[in-house]
């Protein structure tokens, strides 16, 4: 058995407890419960997937004594990421991490099949901060559902708190995803640390704020037509700038025929402000029809995806 251990002032380190004195002393430790422990080895840490950044860890033994303490603190002791840290790829990717976002883009549950016959369960999605950072995550197993249905529900908002996530990469891209079962998933959690998010949730005009963003620059937008070519996939759609709602409104400039791409959140909830939004940007019975016609696109592509909340870009 694998699990971590906490002190009263939150130091974290990895333990261990062979099968042979689990009855014995394993079947004491449960989780979110304080107990006294002494008599134990203590080796150094190393390998990937570490769950705390300890140089030891601590394994019992024939004479290690566990006993009940009296001792009581619910603190989780969370040692949260930034996001732009795991983005620069600065983060020793041998230690696991905690990360607390936002979720968006949430797609369908795949079942993969993998070496050996058997079968997996996974779930992309993306994850941002409340300063709109996001990193593209991916979630294997059991958890798949439970995420899955948790954004299917009326509002489809859910903030998620993964605990002992692993960083990696995906087509030359960094990525979270579980750490096997030692990760551990918690939905709208209710910690100061996530109060933030509320914030973002309401729906009101935040949703359409302009925001910075990397790809309104020529050198991203050269990156993903060189990523295009080499899927043989050359997408035209790419050459034009990046707008949000805002932006296009602004838009005077002489001969600008109005091409862009789109980028932003909805929900349905969201749905009857967002048409209010839209058309009042209407000019003339063209610009209606235009507008009508993206707000199809946008409805339709929000029912088929089977979830409520979608992050759109075309």
């Amino acid at each position: 058995m694998e699990f971590v251990l906490a002190d009263e002032n939150g130091h974290k380190i990895h333990a261990s407890c062979k099968k042979t004195y689990f009855e014995s002393k394993g079947r004491l430790l449960l989780v979110g419960v304080w107990r006294n422990i002494r008599n134990f080895q203590v080796r150094p840490a190393g390998g990937a997937y570490r769950t705390t950044n300890h140089i030891y860890k601590i394994s019992f033994n024939q004479a290690t004594v566990v006993t009940r303490s009296n001792f009581m603190n619910d603190e989780l002791y969370l040692n949260l990421v930034d996001f732009q840290s795991v983005l620069s790829e600065t983060l020793d990717e041998k230690l696991l991490i905690d990360v607390l976002g936002q979720v968006l883009d949430c797609g369908a549950v795949e079942t993969i099949q993998c070496a050996g016959g058997y079968q997996r369960k996974k779930l992309d999605f993306t994850l941002r901060d409340i300063n709109d950072s996001r990193i593209p995550c991916c979630i294997w197993g059991k958890l798949t559902d439970i995420l899955h249905s948790a954004c299917n529900q009326d509002d489809g908002l859910v903030t998620l708190l993964l605990r002992f996530a692993k960083i990696g990469k995906f087509r030359g891209e960094v990525q979270i995803s579980n750490s096997f079962d030692a990760s551990q998933m918690i939905i709208n959690p209710t910690i100061p640390e996530a109060e933030p998010f509320k914030d973002m949730d309401t729906g009101d005009d935040k949703t359409l704020m302009p925001y910075e963003s990397n790809e309104d620059s020529q050198e991203y937008i050269n990156k993903q037509i060189d990523q295009a070519d080499k899927r043989g996939q050359r997408d035209k759609w790419l050459l034009y700038p990046t707008k949000n709602i805002h932006e296009m409104k602004a838009s005077t400039q002489i001969g600008d025929d109005g091409s862009c791409r789109i980028r932003s959140s909805f929900t349905i909830s969201r749905a009857k402000q967002f048409f209010k939004k839209v058309f009042s940007l209407k000019k003339n019975e063209k610009d209606e029809q235009d507008m009508r016609l993206l707000l199809l696109i946008i409805l339709f592509y929000l029912r088929i995806g089977n979830n409520e909340d979608r992050r759109l870009l075309f």
